[in-house]
């Protein structure tokens, strides 16, 4: 069981050069995120976990365990996913840190969704919501809103679905996200296309290749 390890004041300085180390850690595995390379993200993921619990820092295993959760999921293994995540979680909870709270519980909705647990995954996903209203959090609360889309999407409940995308894009509208937009437009453009309205599909669709030559 990982505990909370005590130092004495003169290893401080070598605990805060440690902490830098893991935080540099996480952004180069987020770096290789972007670039979609999942050995490398992997590799400084697990780097970061090892330099946190070596010093305690359950905030950084919080955002560690969140990343490391995401890339197993990618990696099509929603069981060892679903362990990171709620060990992230329980950092979060244990640190007080919950910026990324919303964002996990989006991360958990989408490992049920994946396992066809949709009643599970729209729990986490409506948590998620609730979350990033009460911090505020415009970006992943949009962000909760197209995962909940998607899910309706998966289970053919069309009016559902279309309710929440124009949620989340008008939250991206307001928080001024041209990425955020693209998605949400281009999701509501299929759900039109599939449901055969076509005039609607077009309009949305026209709003896409907009917002991808801006």
């Amino acid at each position: 069981i990982f505990r909370i390890a005590k130092f004495s004041q003169k290893s401080i300085p070598r605990i805060a050069r440690l902490t830098v180390l893991g935080n540099l850690n996480l952004d180069l595995g987020n770096l290789h995120n972007s670039a979609f390379n999942i050995d490398k993200k992997f590799y400084y993921y697990q780097e970061a976990k090892k330099i946190a619990e070596s010093i305690g820092e359950e905030r950084l295993l919080s955002m560690v365990c969140m990343n490391i959760g995401n890339t197993y999921l990618d990696m099509n293994k929603p069981d060892s996913a679903l362990a990171y995540e709620l060990n992230a979680l329980k950092y979060s909870d244990r640190s007080g840190f919950r910026m990324y709270y919303g964002l996990t519980l989006i991360y958990l909705g989408n490992i049920y969704s994946t396992k066809e647990d949709f009643g599970t995954a729209k729990k986490y996903y409506n948590e998620s919501i609730q979350v990033n209203k009460d911090l505020n959090n415009l970006s992943y609360l949009a962000e909760s809103y197209i995962a909940l889309t998607n899910l309706f999407k998966k289970t053919g409940q069309i009016d559902s679905c279309l309710y929440y995308a124009k949620i989340g894009l008008s939250i991206y509208r307001k928080n001024g996200e041209p990425q955020g937009l693209l998605t949400a437009s281009k999701l509501i453009s299929s759900v039109y296309r599939e449901s055969k309205n076509v005039d609607s599909a077009f309009a949305y669709q026209s709003m896409t290749l907009l917002l991808a030559d801006s």
